[in-house]
């Protein structure tokens, strides 16, 4: 009888504490000054390096794509088919990943005129106990502001 309460116990405990509640996470996927999100081709998914970009014209933008290290028979390396205009726009990003069952990633740009920064928070939910990664570049396009500004990454996970 007491090993029952036991198992019926901890079974609650596990399933009250599996999911994460994402207070942060219930708005859209983009907040703030994004202006959209941007998607690399599949055979790009998971092949460049883990990190942060702020790729500012197509040259750079091309050379993040050339760091993968199959790019030459997995993708097409024609790259006409690049439809970001860099006299406009920047592209940002932050590698991210979570463990869990579901997942879900809100992306919130500020560019702040006043003191010169632009702020990416990225508010990093999943949830269940699954052993899943769930990983995401979090690439998005917002409006070119001067390489004067002083740009800050945030990630919050939930």
């Amino acid at each position: 009888m007491k090993s029952s309460k036991i198992i019926i116990y901890l079974t609650l405990i596990l399933f009250f504490t599996s999911c994460k509640k994402c207070k942060d996470c219930n708005g859209t996927e983009f907040q703030g000054d994004i202006v959209t999100g941007y998607n690399l081709p599949v055979c790009y998914e998971n092949g460049l390096p883990k990190t942060e970009y702020y790729i500012r014209d197509t040259i750079q933008f091309i050379n993040m794509l050339k760091m993968y290290p199959n790019y030459k028979t997995n993708c097409d390396t024609n790259f006409t088919n690049i439809n970001i205009d860099f006299s406009k726009y920047i592209l940002i990003g932050k590698y991210l990943s979570n463990g869990g069952c579901r997942g879900k990633y809100i992306k919130n740009v500020i560019i702040d005129t006043n003191n010169k920064i632009v702020t990416y928070t990225i508010f990093s939910c999943s949830k269940g106990t699954c052993k899943k990664l769930i990983s995401s570049y979090n690439f998005v396009i917002v409006q070119k502001f001067s390489n004067k500004y002083i740009l800050k990454f945030n990630a919050k996970k939930y």
